[in-house]
């Protein structure tokens, strides 16, 4: 439409104006916001535009919670039993009760690289056993699995061969499945039928997008910890949602139907990703997190962690732990490194932090360079648009998302410079002659004297102002200022009092003093009734302890 040319020349004219913006900001005295009011304004923010659709998610989830079932996580007067073998992994879980004794017998057997190879399951009501075969690729990736039943008269059942094409370098930085080929045959009698066959594609991105089988596409809608939520189809220009799930912190499945078996076991679902977007295996009712496989149930792995652990974190220590006991806030896929969402965000945020209170000056001086090289790039991109949408140049999209990226780069730019508190913004005030080597080196000085700190400990003789005064008067406690901070240099804060030591000097009624330059400027230099001139040579920093 023609008015939507107008509308574009607008925008880009309100764009040029914002970008001048910054100089007006950063150059005229403002009052700055401190942080409570920033995170209040975010707060608010949040409140306004994000958070009514995010409650409206949790009454939907508080809702479907309240429909599970409790048998999810077991069933009353039961015991379980864990047997190892001597590389620590799990041999052998045996599920009995009170009354009917051993109801189910697990066995779980390893190859000669300590990989779950084969997992035997044996029903104690029925005499069924349900048996699952896994095999490995060189990078041991699980590339293959072959599950039957063989029943109480020997004969065999529900055959199932599943191949897996994998993918080690993906985006994601873990092996992904690409393809599932599922092969299945049914008996009866004991008589094979026809094999059925299915092929299921995975669609990847920067995590599992979608999969494809038979013809139908799902997409997997996660939540913020990664775990899949719903299953979604399109089709017709609709969206349809066909499939809830519901984890405990752990990633128990929660179900809603009653569990009639003997034991808690998860039925075949639609997908196989499920907790924390990993692979369930349905048969032997694990996670599987490619190093080591997880039983949600119990909240640890079959394997020990061939991590030693650290010292400073006791969680680590533990050799089957799964995410430190904090599964909420953290995620394995690897089976042998915790990826903490929280503490990830959180260790960065720190980091950044502290890179901004040692580099505040050097970095608001960078990013303020970048900012001006970006924007003049941006301004020469804006102006070739402006030509194409008058004619004089024939349109370009290159040029258009050339000056998308510039944009977004400036504005991460202009998110930084504001972020940045004003007290770090500007260095200092310097002395006038800075860098005159003899004003520097006074200056050196004063540091030194000042904070036992200086630019350049290779000047220097003698240890500053706090410890020599210290080695003068060794029992009395002082509170010596530090860089930064207002008032005065020396506060006497504990006896005895200097005026006490032999031959000092230091008036009784004076408990504060101040380091000062032995020059005119600094005998001059006006000090309160209250407090103490101590002068130093500025030359080499030596005190004269009074």
């Amino acid at each position: 439409m023609v008015w939507s040319k107008y509308v574009f020349m607008a925008v880009l004219i309100l764009s040029i104006i914002l970008f001048f913006l910054p100089n007006v900001i950063f150059r005229r005295s403002r009052r700055e916001l401190s942080f409570f009011h920033r995170g209040m304004c975010v707060l608010l923010a949040w409140v306004m535009f994000i958070s009514p659709e995010m409650f409206n998610q949790l009454s939907e989830s508080a809702i479907a919670y309240s429909e599970i079932n409790v048998s999810s996580w077991g069933k009353a007067n039961r015991e379980i039993i864990y047997e190892y073998d001597d590389n620590g992994s799990v041999t052998q879980k045996v599920t009995n009760d009170d009354w009917d004794g051993d109801i189910e017998i697990i066995d779980y057997i390893y190859d000669l690289a300590n990989r779950l190879v084969k997992v035997i399951t044996e029903d104690g009501f029925t005499g069924n056993n349900h048996i699952v075969e896994y095999e490995y690729n060189d990078e041991g990736i699980r590339v293959k699995s072959h599950s039957y039943d063989i029943l109480w008269n020997e004969n065999i059942d529900n055959e199932k061969t599943v191949v897996y094409l994998t993918d080690s370098y993906n985006h994601t930085g873990y092996s992904q499945t690409l393809e599932e080929e599922t092969e299945t045959i049914d008996y009866i009698n004991g008589v094979p039928q026809t094999p059925v066959s299915q092929v299921r594609t995975y669609f990847i991105g920067d995590d599992v997008i979608a999969h494809k089988t038979n013809g139908n596409t799902q997409y997997l809608l996660y939540d913020g910890h990664g775990s899949t939520r719903q299953l979604a189809t399109y089709s017709g220009g609709t969206v349809y949602s066909n499939q809830n799930f519901s984890y405990d912190g752990y990633g128990v499945f929660l179900q809603s139907r009653d569990l009639t078996e003997s034991t808690v076991r998860v039925s075949e679902q639609p997908t196989s990703l499920l907790y924390a977007g990993e692979h369930f295996d349905f048969n032997s009712q694990q996670y599987y997190n490619r190093a080591r496989w997880y039983n949600p149930l119990s909240g640890l792995f079959n394997q020990m962690d061939p991590y030693s652990g650290n010292t400073q974190d006791p969680q680590s220590l533990h050799k089957y732990l799964y995410c430190h006991a904090n599964p909420v806030n953290a995620t394995d896929p690897s089976g042998k490194f915790i990826g903490g969402i929280a503490d990830c965000i959180s260790t960065a945020l720190i980091r950044a932090t502290l890179y901004v209170m040692d580099n505040g000056p050097k970095l608001f001086a960078y990013t303020w360079a970048a900012f001006k090289i970006t924007g003049a790039m941006w301004l020469a991109t804006m102006s070739l648009l402006i030509l194409q949408e008058l004619g004089v140049l024939p349109h370009d999209e290159l040029v258009a998302e050339i000056g998308a990226i510039l944009g977004l780069v400036l504005i991460a730019e202009l998110f930084i410079l504001t972020m940045i508190p004003t007290s770090f913004a500007s260095p200092p005030n310097q002395p006038k002659g800075i860098n005159d080597p003899r004003v520097k080196k006074a200056v050196d000085v004063g540091l030194k004297v000042h904070y036992d700190k200086t630019t350049d400990m290779t000047r220097y003789t003698h240890e500053g102002g706090p410890t020599q005064l210290q080695q003068r008067y060794p029992n009395t406690t002082f509170d010596f200022a530090r860089r930064g901070q207002s008032g005065v240099d020396v506060k006497v804060i504990g006896e005895p009092h200097p005026s006490k030591y032999p031959g000092s000097t230091w008036p009784s009624n004076i408990m504060k003093a101040d380091f000062k330059p032995d020059t005119p400027t600094g005998n001059a230099f006006k000090l309160p009734s209250d407090t103490l001139r101590i002068l130093y040579d500025p030359e080499n920093g030596v005190i004269s302890t009074p």
